[in-house]
């Protein structure tokens, strides 16, 4: 799945801000499973409450962190623009983002972790299903034996069951 831009734009900025360099890194500065940076880099989406619990908690402007705009700290001084003698087009209004709570994103976090386990759960259902399919073949070559006791050379796949 390729990611959009928005999100490798915002995941660069907050691995700058935070001075991570692997999204382990990242993870603990947030105080976030691993998993959870993969979830959001497999969605393309970085949560809003990632944002908005980086900026509160390291003085790093949302606004920088969402959009680039301004100063990465709201202390650093703002380049001046160079006056245009082209007359000013007013920016399109930008979207205003959600800000979550933090119990959110802990719930966040968490359904992230859930839903990584329900993964992994599939996962080892497929594999139970097979071998349960198997099972049930070796079964199936058992019983026909036992019908037919005239069988003299066994399958060559049959082991005796453990």
């Amino acid at each position: 799945m390729e990611r959009s831009k928005p999100f490798d734009v915002i995941y660069e900025r907050l691995l700058e801000a935070s001075g991570a360099k692997t999204d382990s890194e990242l993870a603990r500065v947030l105080g976030i499973s691993p998993q959870s940076v993969n979830g959001a880099r497999e969605r393309g989406n970085v949560p809003p409450a990632w944002i908005q619990s980086y900026a509160e908690i390291s003085g790093v402007s949302s606004d920088w962190l969402f959009f680039g705009r301004g100063p990465m700290r709201p202390s650093e001084p703002v380049a001046q623009s160079i006056p245009s003698v082209h007359p000013a087009v007013p920016p399109a209004p930008e979207p205003v983002p959600q800000v979550a709570c933090p119990r959110c994103a802990k719930l966040e976090a968490e359904l992230d972790i859930e839903r990584q386990e329900r993964r992994d759960l599939a996962a080892e259902n497929r594999q139970l299903w097979k071998k349960n399919a198997e099972l049930r073949e070796r079964l199936a070559r058992y019983e026909e034996r036992a019908i037919k006791p005239d069988m003299e050379e066994p399958d060559p796949g049959d082991r005796p069951l453990a």
